[in-house]
């Protein structure tokens, strides 16, 4: 009987052999037109680089960086379906970098053409005496490749440790009550890139892409199980006569308890611990504030023959001080490192074949900051597994923002000399 009842079902799938074969093609392919189609919109973009430039005395805090980041939000454009399936779009994103050097320390935002108009008003809004001067992409001065075999590169993205409602320590928490006592905390992050010799470069890249309320929804969720709330149970659409019906089903086969009448007490609202609460204070304030997806990358660079990971090792302390136990912490994504100790080891693999994945991982985490790659709805068919975490406007004014004066200037490359716009009564001779 079972082989008859599977002998009609194979003749059934087989009878419909002109819908089945279309339809698997189309599922095969559609990855491939969604890659190809995404690809060739990514490439079409026209991008400006902009170099920040900022005045030695600056006294304006992270506060300044962070109202930055809250205009740049007007960026979002959701693709509709018709756009993502026969263009190609997808939403907008920007890359905030910094580039460390023996010259100095140099910033960078780099952001679609049609956004430049309110990258500068966003900046000028907030800084006014600093200067936006699009440049030539700095990459052309160091190589299109790499490694190549002169030059050597370590590279890796780094991501939040713990949920996205989770924060990190951001700069309320550096700054004093007095000017003189002010810590900046993209200090520690400047020294150990500026501490740099020769041919050596230190690059980071912030790369930014607003995000729906999806995450606040989810951040929710972590709020009531730190606390303790219990889920709101679905209704039975259904209303009593369901729930009755479930009883009655129970009554048949369980012997009823008898209590002792009246009201079930309500149970008492769980404690929280004074930590538990600091905890709750810090995610309710994330949640409060535009958030981005967004992936922290670093590159460092050596000649193949001075090669050292004393810089890496350096720049890996400098993110430490944004990490808290009960709160969030800034990790590398594994995934992406270029460290033999991650690379894939099963029983057959030799040390040659670890190396030739080792090199791959390096060019495809360079190509990556060349590109300034963020994850995108289809995957890049080639390249390595990127992930996004979800930092807030005052998380990413950490991050990054324009030096305060609390920063040695000597590691900065600052403006000279002031331009300005010449006074209203200045006399004019007309010939």
């Amino acid at each position: 009987m079972i082989e008859e009842i599977f002998e009609s079902g194979i003749e059934s799938v087989l009878s419909f052999w002109w819908f089945i074969i279309p339809v698997t093609i189309a599922v095969i392919f559609r990855e491939w037109w969604l890659t190809d189609i995404t690809r060739a919109y990514i490439r079409s973009i026209k991008w400006v680089l902009l170099e920040i430039k900022i005045p030695r005395e600056n006294l304006k805090s992270a506060k300044a960086m962070e109202q930055v980041f809250a205009n740049l939000y007007q960026i979002t454009y959701p693709p509709g379906r018709k756009d993502r399936y026969t263009k190609g779009k997808v939403e907008n994103w920007m890359s905030f970098e910094m580039v460390g050097e023996a010259s100095g320390v140099r910033f960078f935002v780099r952001a679609p053409a049609e956004f430049r108009k309110l990258v500068e008003a966003s900046f000028f809004s907030q800084y006014p005496e600093a200067e936006l001067e699009e440049v030539p992409d700095y990459i052309n001065e160091i190589a299109p490749n790499l490694p190549n075999e002169k030059l050597q590169l370590f590279g890796t993205d780094l991501i939040l440790a713990r949920e996205d409602a989770y924060p990190i320590k951001t700069y309320p928490t550096f700054e004093a009550s007095t000017e003189e006592e002010l810590v900046d905390p993209i200090g520690v992050i400047i020294e150990a890139v500026a501490n740099l010799r020769g041919d050596e470069r230190l690059l980071s890249q912030l790369l930014i892409r607003p995000v729906s309320d999806d995450w606040v929804k989810k951040g929710k969720e972590v709020v009531d199980k730190v606390s303790g709330r219990k889920k709101e149970e679905k209704k039975d659409r259904f209303g009593s006569t369901s729930q009755f019906l479930k009883n009655f089903m129970v009554a048949l086969v369980k012997e009823p308890e008898w209590g002792a009448g009246g009201d079930k007490p309500a149970e008492p609202p769980p404690r929280t611990t004074p930590g538990e609460q600091d905890a709750l204070k810090a995610v309710e304030n994330k949640l409060s504030k535009l958030g981005f997806e967004a992936l922290w990358r670093m590159v460092y660079i050596d000649n193949r023959d001075a090669f050292t990971g004393e810089n890496v090792d350096a720049f890996f302390g400098a993110t430490r001080h944004f990490n808290t136990y009960n709160l969030n912490s800034i990790k590398p994504n594994f995934l992406t490192m270029t460290s033999a100790y991650f690379i894939a080891k099963p029983f057959r693999i030799t040390k040659k074949m670890r190396q030739v994945r080792l090199e791959r991982r390096r060019k495809f985490i360079w190509l990556h900051y060349v590109n300034r790659d963020i994850p995108q709805p289809v995957p890049l068919r080639f390249g390595l597994e990127l992930k996004t975490s979800v930092f807030n406007t005052e998380e990413l004014a950490t991050l990054f923002h324009v030096p305060t004066t609390a920063v040695t200037p000597a590691r900065v490359r600052a403006l000279e000399a002031r331009k300005g716009e010449a006074p209203i009564n200045l006399p004019v001779i007309e010939e």
